[in-house]
């Protein structure tokens, strides 16, 4: 739908239309579990773990704090780039703008794919304020 709401009001190509569509799921997935809902990244490498962070979304859904949190999204646009800013309440993030490529273990990993997803799909990613917002930008 925000996708939709972007190329309504300026030229895409497809692949940059998919691109931020890919980015914008992401980031907003990242704002909900690790800002809104504060849930670890590591709790999510296996079968046992998810059923915990099941436990814990429930939970913290039920909290005040999470039912008042916001997550903001931002688009600005001109004839050469897009921007776009998500923003979540959360506590942020350390970690490198881009991330660096994990180390392959030969072992899949179910989290912490999120941020070189997102830095694989924009032509440029940054976390900034404190990682509490992610910056996508992509050349039109």
């Amino acid at each position: 739908m925000f996708t939709n709401a972007i190329a309504d009001r300026m030229h895409c190509s497809s692949d940059l239309r998919e691109r931020v569509s890919t980015a914008v799921q992401e980031a907003l997935m990242n704002a909900v579990l690790h800002g809104s809902l504060q849930i670890e990244p590591h709790l999510r490498n296996d079968f046992q773990s998810l059923l915990i962070v099941h436990e814990q979304i429930e939970a913290q859904l039920a909290l005040e704090r999470v039912a008042h949190s916001m997550i903001r999204v931002q688009a600005l646009w001109s004839s050469t780039s897009l921007h776009i800013l998500i923003r979540d309440e959360g506590e942020g993030i350390q970690a490198a703008n881009p991330p660096p490529a994990q180390q392959d273990t030969g072992e899949e990993r179910a989290s912490g794919r999120g941020l070189l997803v997102l830095a694989s799909m924009c032509d440029r990613f940054a976390l900034i304020e404190g990682g509490r917002t992610a910056k996508m930008s992509f050349a039109r």
